[in-house]
């Protein structure tokens, strides 16, 4: 990640204290156990302070397989947080350090998610989509999934009207069973049951799409 690090400024580490030094000096701290406490640390969720003692004791000659792969998250994160920073105003120059990222810590599901985001100012929906669907799958939380999904599928169905308006009654109902509140998906329904001369079925569907909003003229005619 060297070529990386250097596009961007990386954060600062975790410093020992001052207390932590002294003792040290006095012999009364070893890098093994300041490194042993790091794992004890890490375990009862203290990730900042676990941070702390594992590059004190890497420092020092003192490492293992947990303690590098922990630093290396951290130093990986401490990147992304400043690559995030510049997100909505240089997307692209995001998207393309991100990726660089991702070259060398495939499948890092944070990456996966700010790579989302740049797309998506870019711009670049069904891309954003996937790196976002990615991200989750690694099980990081994205909150912006359901909205992206829900207006690409509207945006589907939307094309799909004027291209093969009696396909509509086929992808609908798997559309309004996962967003039964969608108004514009309703309003969808009664354009294309009337279309097909149900028109009381159409009825009831354009009852749905007002009560959950406001609905099109083409609906209203």
């Amino acid at each position: 990640l060297a070529h990386v690090k250097q596009l961007v400024q990386k954060g600062e580490r975790h410093k020992p204290s001052p207390d932590l030094m002294a003792r040290l000096a006095q012999g009364d701290v070893t890098p093994e156990l300041v490194l042993a406490r790091g794992h004890l640390r890490a375990r009862l969720g203290e990730d900042g302070p676990a941070i702390e003692d594992y590059l004190f004791a890497r420092d020092r000659g003192k490492t293992d397989e947990a303690s590098t792969q922990a630093i290396d998250r951290h130093e990986i994160d401490a990147l992304l947080d400043q690559v995030n920073q510049f997100i909505d105003e240089e997307p692209a120059r995001a998207a393309n350090l991100l990726r660089g990222i991702l070259a060398e810590r495939p499948g890092y599901a944070k990456a996966h998610y700010f790579l989302g985001l740049s797309l998506l100012s870019c711009g670049e929906k069904p891309t954003a989509l996937a790196e976002l669907r990615t991200a989750a799958k690694l099980g990081y939380v994205v909150p912006e999934l359901d909205a992206l999904e829900y207006d690409l599928e509207l945006a589907n169905l939307e094309l799909l009207r004027e291209k093969n308006p009696r396909m509509l009654l086929v992808k609908l109902p798997q559309f309004l069973a996962r967003w039964s509140s969608s108004a514009r998906g309703y309003e969808l329904l009664a354009l294309a049951l009337r279309s097909a001369g149900n028109r009381q079925s159409a009825l009831e569907a354009y009852r749905k799409a007002r009560t959950f909003g406001q609905i099109s003229r083409d609906t209203d005619r």
